[in-house]
């Protein structure tokens, strides 16, 4: 697949197969994430791996049940209460893996380096026949002592990116896009 199909045709996903990623294959979507561009080549990333469907699974609970407790510290999901309230309501989408990209340092562009990584790793994945979504809901859980406790990793690191990653049950249709506000100078 070449890179400009690859952007175009990219969607997040979310239904998925249950069918688990060997961990070589998520390995190389990290490979290929850690070349995207950072202030002074600083990469200023890590990588959290979850490629157990089961205890993705069960991070989804944990991280639906922290949004559900404390709504004030929550408040920009406050609208999405009744629909993470059903059961049937799943945040990373039944999704076999998790990949979470975290920024750790504080320099010039830390976020947007990690970000620009997450988007490299969305694209590996496309153009390997797997999909993705960013699960932008996830994170206070995933940055709350809990959740840094549960993937394993130091307090410092804060979360950019919770993608979930695995084999689409079907590829949605494009929206659409809108045309770009552009002012040419």
């Amino acid at each position: 697949m070449k890179l400009l199909e690859a952007m175009q045709q990219r969607r997040a996903v979310r239904s998925y197969r249950p069918d688990p990623i060997e961990h070589a294959v998520l390995q190389e979507l990290v490979e290929i994430a850690s070349a995207a561009p950072s202030y002074m080549n600083l990469q200023p990333w890590s990588f959290g791996i979850c490629a157990d469907p089961a205890q993705v699974s069960r991070f989804d609970d944990q991280a639906r049940q922290f949004l559900l407790n404390d709504w004030s510290v929550n408040a920009p999901f406050l609208a999405q209460r009744e629909e993470l309230s059903r059961p049937e309501q799943r945040l990373f989408h039944n999704a076999p893996a998790l990949i979470v990209v975290y920024a750790v340092q504080t320099e010039v562009d830390a976020e947007c380096a990690c970000a620009m990584a997450a988007y490299g790793l969305m694209l590996a994945a496309h153009s390997m026949g797997l999909a993705s979504c960013w699960v932008s809901q996830a994170r206070p859980w995933l940055d709350s002592v809990e959740g840094h406790t549960a993937m394993g990793v130091p307090s410092s690191f804060r979360v950019i990116a919770p993608l979930v990653i695995g084999a689409p049950l079907a590829m949605p249709l494009s929206p659409g896009r809108f045309k770009p506000p552009t002012r040419w100078v």
